[in-house]
């Protein structure tokens, strides 16, 4: 069994928040780093960077899916056109 300060358990839940939110061991070190240091506003302003740059590449990611979502789309519609169905008919079939 391992005894935490309280001190711990709240880093450990930063840790843990970072990843979720995309942010890597390295970017949650220096973090860390800057607050253990006081300096209080340069870890702000290096927070904020982090997470325009998350933003932004999760933004090119959802642009990139909706791109690949439309083109499947099309495909589908083609396929089921090609069969000489239609979607309500594919779906009534699945539902069965």
């Amino acid at each position: 069994t391992r005894i935490y300060e309280h001190r711990d358990k709240t880093r450990l839940k930063l840790i843990l928040r970072g990843k979720r939110l995309g942010f890597s061991l390295a970017e949650i070190r220096e973090l860390f780093e800057l607050y253990d240091t006081d300096q209080c506003d340069t870890q702000l302003e290096k927070m904020l960077a982090i997470i325009d740059d998350k933003q932004s590449a999760l933004q090119r990611q959802l642009n990139d899916i909706n791109v690949i979502m439309n083109e499947l789309d099309l495909a589908k519609g083609r396929c089921l056109q090609a069969l000489g169905r239609s979607d309500l008919q594919t779906n009534k079939s699945i539902s069965r």
